[in-house]
């Protein structure tokens, strides 16, 4: 594999370093491992393919990355290499998250103002009804 220093960098690797397929693997989250050897295997079936999933370097936290790609056939001589392009999305996965618990803080709200309106709507018929 080949890797710009950029993505070693964005995946903790020695800038001078070789990079392969399980040293790549490793640093993902485990809980990705199996949908990204699916896209690879997809990749080499000659899909183009995106996704997203977390690393985990050794020396940082975790990340949130997309990675798209596709193989390439070459027709010199018939060799097919997979090529893609790796972005780092940790913030915008962190401002997605928090889009989501404000949606759902709004719709707690809602729901709260519904119970107090209906509240007090039963009790001031409660009211006015015994008197």
């Amino acid at each position: 594999m080949w890797a710009t220093p950029t993505l070693k960098e964005l995946f903790d690797l020695k800038p001078d370093g070789r990079v392969d397929l399980a040293t790549f693997m490793a640093i993902l989250h485990t809980d990705d491992r199996e949908s990204l050897q699916r896209a690879i295997d997809a990749m080499t079936r000659g899909e183009e393919m995106k996704v997203e999933y977390r690393i985990v370097p050794a020396s940082s936290a975790m990340r949130w990355v997309m990675s798209r790609g596709h193989r390439q056939t070459f027709a010199a001589d018939g060799r097919s290499l997979l090529m893609g392009i790796t972005f780092d999305i940790t913030e915008r996965r962190i401002s997605e998250e928090a889009l989501r618990t404000l949606g759902s803080r709004l719709l707690e709200a809602q729901e709260q103002e519904r119970k107090r309106i209906a509240r007090e709507l039963h009790d001031g018929i409660s009211c006015h009804g015994s008197a």
